[in-house]
């Protein structure tokens, strides 16, 4: 759809000619696209058209910030299991380290472990 208004094909090639500083005339799509190029300047401020974009992009940036808390949070949660994880079997190599050194000691550690381990989970 034209969104030159009343202006004359003559005036927008004039225009074209003087805004690239050449003698050739424009071809049929140059011309076609410079009649069809909205202005900018064209929109009042607070133009419905304005406050749709802003809202797309709005919605597009909440978007992605969601999805990168998300992948953050994963990559924290997946971390801090393999942590506890870590943390589990040092403790088990630990105590049975300590069970074959003293072992008269055997039940309570085997206690002692049993809560320390169950707290961990």
């Amino acid at each position: 759809m034209p969104t030159r208004g009343p202006k004359s094909f003559a005036r927008v090639r004039v225009y074209w000619k003087k805004e690239r500083q050449t003698a050739r005339n424009p071809t049929l799509a140059e011309m076609f696209i410079a009649t069809r190029k909205e202005k900018r300047t064209k929109r009042k401020p607070g133009d419905p058209r304005d406050k749709f974009i802003q809202k797309a992009i709005l919605e597009e940036a909440k978007k992605k910030h969601d999805e990168k808390i998300k992948s953050l949070q994963k990559d924290y949660e997946d971390k801090r299991q393999q942590d506890k994880q870590e943390l589990a079997n040092g403790l088990q190599s630990l105590l049975s380290q300590i069970q074959q050194q003293n072992p008269y000691m055997s039940f309570y550690l085997i206690m002692f472990g049993s809560l320390l381990l169950d707290g961990q989970s």
